[in-house]
């Protein structure tokens, strides 16, 4: 009796196995077909709006937007090709969006819709249509009950629209809680260089959360002004290793010169990882007045910051190499070992 209950239970299971096999297969089908379909469909209404935008001829778009999946397919293309096109192509573009009332149904979804990746999709759409207004952008930023990647969209967008909305901006990046430097550095690039005056008082002012110095720092670097930067290497002097660091990193980003009173300044810093940057700064900048400077860091105990102490040397002049030969000649610790490995690799490229 036993056994006969054991055997239909295993009976049992396998049928279900069986039925989950069949059933994810079928799943799988049905995907792969629905893909089949969505591609076929993205070829066909690509080729469509190249034809139409290109065209001298204005052809009839009745019967463009068939069903609510073409909203989304529609939505990845058309952001391609504001991406990628310029002048009348992108004025024609919009008219035939609009006379589709595409944008309207993108409008609703921004609201209405919960899934994030369709809400984020329809607020890119939406950033092209001047039937848009600031106060839906404002809205979205300040609601506290919206996603995050929403709301760094939406601040996104008020930054390229206006100055004067990076009060706002600062204020509601404040109050985030998860938000890192990056995500914020890439709001902040996106306001008008002029901003940096606003901006700069921020990094400098040790009260301020490490995550907005950072962030202001590196948006800073993006704007390429090499005046805000210079402004900037007071921070050189900052009780904290990572704005030291981060500051050298936008410093050799932007490629702006640096004195040798700075560089120096930061070759003999305390912290590794600022050392590092230095001195990977130093091979593009260094001058003979850091040659003391730079024949000592080739005994730092980070052995990173000799071997580029010693490419800093040998890129500078004759008179650096020479004080590599000097440094192997000597033959004394960590530094011969280091102007050897150094002279014979560049001397093997020349």
């Amino acid at each position: 009796m036993n056994w006969l209950i054991i055997w239909y239970l295993a009976l049992a299971l396998a049928a279900i196995s069986l039925g989950m096999m069949a059933t994810e297969i079928c799943l799988r089908l049905y995907w792969r077909k629905k893909e089949i379909r969505r591609d076929k469909r993205k070829k066909a209404l690509t080729e469509w709006i190249t034809t139409y935008i290109f065209s001298p001829l204005s052809g009839d778009t009745r019967a463009l937007i068939q069903t609510n999946e073409d909203i989304w397919i529609i939505a990845e293309l058309a952001e391609d090709f504001f991406r990628s096109l310029k002048g009348n192509v992108i004025e024609k573009l919009g008219h035939l969006l609009e006379n589709q009332h595409y944008y309207q149904q993108h409008l609703t979804a921004l609201w209405r819709t919960r899934e994030i990746h369709k809400r984020m999709l329809s607020l890119q759409t939406l950033s092209h249509y001047s039937g848009f207004e600031d106060e839906d952008l404002f809205r979205l930023m300040i609601s506290p009950r919206e996603h995050p990647s929403l709301q760094l969209r939406a601040m996104r967008r008020l930054a390229e629209r206006h100055i004067l909305y990076l009060p706002p901006v600062l204020y509601c990046l404040k109050r985030m809680k998860s938000v890192s430097w990056i995500r914020a550095a890439d709001v902040l690039r996106h306001f008008d260089p002029i901003c940096a005056d606003d901006m700069i008082p921020i990094a400098l002012n040790r009260e301020e959360s490490l995550t907005f110095r950072l962030a202001v720092i590196h948006a800073l670097q993006e704007m390429h002004d090499v005046r805000d930067m210079d402004r900037l290497l007071i921070l050189l002097d900052d009780p904290n290793d990572t704005i030291r660091e981060h500051l050298l990193l936008a410093v050799r980003s932007t490629g702006i010169k640096i004195s040798n009173e700075w560089l120096q300044k930061a070759l003999t810093d305390a912290s590794i990882k600022v050392r590092r940057v230095a001195v990977r700064l130093a091979e593009h900048h260094a001058t003979p007045a850091l040659f003391e400077t730079l024949y000592r860091s080739l005994e730092d105990p980070d052995w990173s910051v000799g071997y580029h102490a010693a490419h800093a040397l040998f890129n500078t002049n004759m008179a650096g190499r020479r004080l590599l030969e000097m440094a192997i000649r000597k033959d004394v610790g960590r530094a011969a070992d280091i102007a050897r490995d150094v002279m014979l690799e560049m001397q093997s490229k020349q």
